[in-house]
């Protein structure tokens, strides 16, 4: 009798254990698929945000700025536009005269230098302030609060600082192929201040990358991998779609 209940054994379980197992493989698919539509949305979401930082410190210097989808244009003190055009113009016309307004032009160029490079670095700033409140959130939820839509919303807001290690990466790819992006925000802060090219960027990357290191540890286990599988390939294809196709749409370049 053992041995014919042995033999019995594997038919009658295997109704019940082959429908289980597909159903959890469904439930872990949907949950895959779940997160990877939020980190569509976050990547959709988090150039704007940035832009937005470069546009607000704009707006606080009184500066007329246009907002589109991957830049903000500024246009500088209509006053010290003007100062500025004509000192360069008797620059070019009369080099060795001195120009008649030569202190209130040192005083332009000065101020414009220094409110360009608060507008540049408006957007990295912006991205590290909320990274930094989103970690420290993450941290203070603790185990029990990171399961639930706040440990979520903790986390997208902390994964701010993922744009700098994926600014160094880009950059020096680029930079290894003889095409260095100094259009970035943190190379052009860099180049502002007179100091070495990559001496912002490198280390904003490192912290960016421990930042996120930080978040994905910080995630409950069940969730860890498919946060770490299904974030960045949700945000590269948000990224994609609003540089190709909404971004222009609602923020098109004047």
């Amino acid at each position: 009798m053992p041995s014919e209940e042995r033999e019995r054994e594997p038919s009658s379980e295997f109704p019940i254990r082959e429908p289980w197992r597909l159903l959890t493989e469904a439930v872990h698919r949907r949950r895959l698929v779940g997160i990877f539509a939020i980190f569509v949305v976050f990547g959709l979401l988090g150039t704007p945000a940035h832009e937005l930082g470069h546009y607000a410190v704009a707006g606080a210097f009184g500066q007329s700025a246009h907002l589109s989808y991957g830049w903000v244009i500024w246009d500088g003190d209509p006053a010290d536009q003007a100062l500025l055009q004509r000192g360069s113009a008797w620059e070019r016309e009369h080099p060795e005269r001195a120009f008649p307004e030569a202190a209130p032009l040192a005083a332009a160029r000065d101020r414009g230098a220094r409110q360009d490079l608060w507008i540049s670095a408006g957007g990295p700033l912006q991205n590290a302030l909320c990274g930094s409140v989103g970690l420290l959130w993450l941290l203070l939820l603790g185990v029990e609060g990171r399961r639930t839509w706040r440990g979520w919303l903790a986390t997208l807001t902390a994964l701010f600082w993922s744009r700098e290690p994926f600014v160094l990466v880009v950059g020096a790819l680029g930079a290894a192929g003889g095409n260095p992006p100094l259009q970035e925000d943190e190379l052009r802060i860099a180049l502002s201040l007179g100091w070495p090219t990559w001496s912002v960027l490198i280390p904003a990357g490192l912290v960016g990358f421990a930042v996120c290191v930080a978040v994905i540890a910080l995630q409950p286990k069940k969730r860890r991998w498919h946060v770490l599988g299904a974030g960045p390939l949700g945000c590269l294809v948000g990224v994609v779609i609003w540089y190709a196709w909404l971004g222009p749409l609602l923020l098109p370049l004047p």
